[in-house]
């Protein structure tokens, strides 16, 4: 992609649902459009939520990926307070 675009990491297992197999097929080559839709409210923000000195994170299956998210957004972040992402 240009580089002003951003990019877009994502992992999918492999499955008969077509979404998912659709991402395993050949039609899903470099180049290939796809069209991504987002919602939902799923976050954390250090200054609505309040500062915090620890920050734990628990999840399983797909539902790692917003908390992997989220724990990036943690350690990348300029969070004085913030000692501890788990």
């Amino acid at each position: 992609p240009p580089a002003g675009l951003p990019r877009l990491r994502l992992a999918v297992k492999r499955s008969a649902h077509p979404p998912a197999a659709w991402c395993h097929s050949d039609g899903a080559a470099p180049g290939a459009r796809v069209g991504v839709k987002a919602g939902g409210s799923f976050d954390w923000d250090a200054a609505r939520d309040g500062a915090a000195e620890h920050l734990l994170l628990v999840a399983g299956g797909i539902g790692i990926n917003p908390l992997y998210s989220i724990a990036q957004a943690a350690l990348a972040g300029p969070l004085p307070s913030l000692r501890r992402v788990s």
